[in-house]
């Protein structure tokens, strides 16, 4: 955002993944649930920007709306958005619970959302994790991937700590 925090910043409370995760740092284990800190007056960033939802259990052919700030576009300061149909990554790769969709955004974009049914529902599915390999994702900067949420790994995050 150019730099400019409209609404100030927000300390963090806690951050939490999966074990799974630590021990393989496999793309489907690539989720995490951080819990922020309210501001000075007593409110939540949410107060101030609202929410988006979450959902899981999806099959892995969705219709998303990727949002990051990319390095390659805007030099990081701009949010970008793609628009694109995701699919699973083939059986070697994570398969079904490793979603790829087309998109041109490259480094910066890590962790920003995919959304199923932007702008009318707005349920956050995956989360951008990056890029594998050709074999994998497909072609650097024209497909990125993600973990696809599931009740196994978003899901148990928020079952452990509340979303």
């Amino acid at each position: 955002n150019q730099g400019y925090a409209p609404y100030g910043t927000f300390g963090w409370s806690s951050a939490t993944v999966l074990t799974s995760w630590v021990n393989n740092g496999d793309i489907p284990s690539d989720v995490c649930v951080i819990k922020l800190q309210n501001d000075a007056k007593g409110h939540g960033v949410t107060y101030y920007t609202g929410w988006l939802g979450r959902s899981w259990d999806w099959g892995a052919t969705q219709s998303h709306h990727a949002l990051g700030y990319p390095g390659n576009l805007g030099n990081a300061n701009v949010l970008e958005l793609c628009t694109s149909q995701s699919f699973g990554a083939s059986s070697a790769c994570g398969g079904d619970n490793v979603l790829n969709t087309g998109c041109s955004m490259t480094y910066g974009s890590s962790g920003g959302p995919w959304i199923r049914n932007y702008r009318s529902d707005n349920w956050v599915n995956s989360v951008v994790h990056g890029y594998t390999s050709e074999s994998c994702t497909g072609t650097f900067g024209k497909t990125f991937n993600g973990a696809r949420f599931t009740s196994g790994n978003i899901g148990t995050l928020c079952n452990t700590v509340g979303c």
